[in-house]
């Protein structure tokens, strides 16, 4: 796949610099495939015709009611059946990493998401601006040395000698693939494949 300096800028958000570049030429880029959709066209187009019917004919939005719902359940079974199949296949292949990800997605319930945070009044907020306000706070309190006005005259800090090359190479050696990038953006394929 070709990068122009805007495909860059808008995956990364902002513009790219060298290593984005020699990033993508080392390790390369692959896009998420979007998850398959278990309802199928026919449902669909019978979902259509019920909710123009519910306008319209209160005895047949009745009957497609009860025909959507049959066809949803059989569109979801399918669906599940279609699952099972490939967690099979990959548990014939001994593809774990995928096994084990279909059986996540399979047992894994909803969690909805919470947004709202309690002042240190007592007081719950749900705005985004404030919320990141209270976290700020929150931190700053949490790490705010408040034995600063203590001498510490006998305590002596001895610095330790910096790691060895040899000591780095095999910690990035050590380190899994495919895992987050960190706030440096370098994934961890990168510094294996890029040498010294």
């Amino acid at each position: 796949m070709q990068w122009s300096k805007k495909k860059l800028q808008k995956h990364y958000g902002r513009k790219p610099n060298k290593f984005h570049w020699n990033q993508l030429q080392t390790v390369g880029y692959k896009k998420k495939q979007k998850g398959k959709t278990w309802i199928y066209d026919e449902t669909f187009d019978k979902i259509q015709e019920r909710n123009n019917a519910k306008v319209k004919n209160l005895q047949s939005y009745k009957e497609l009611k009860h025909t959507v719902q049959r066809m949803l359940r059989k569109d979801k079974q399918k669906q599940l059946n279609d699952m099972c199949e490939e967690l099979q296949k990959a548990n014939a292949k001994g593809d774990m990493r995928k096994l084990f990800q279909q059986v996540r997605s399979l047992t894994s319930t909803l969690k909805p998401k919470l947004h709202c945070v309690e002042l240190a009044e007592g007081e719950i907020i749900s705005e985004t601006d404030k919320i990141a306000e209270r976290w700020r706070e929150y931190c700053k309190d949490l790490y705010e040395d408040k034995d600063s006005q203590l001498n510490v005259t006998d305590g002596h800090y001895v610095r330790a000698p910096p790691p060895l090359k040899a000591e780095i190479a095999r910690a990035i050696q050590q380190t899994a693939s495919r895992k987050s990038p960190g706030p440096d953006e370098v994934p961890v394929e990168l510094l294996k494949k890029g040498g010294e």
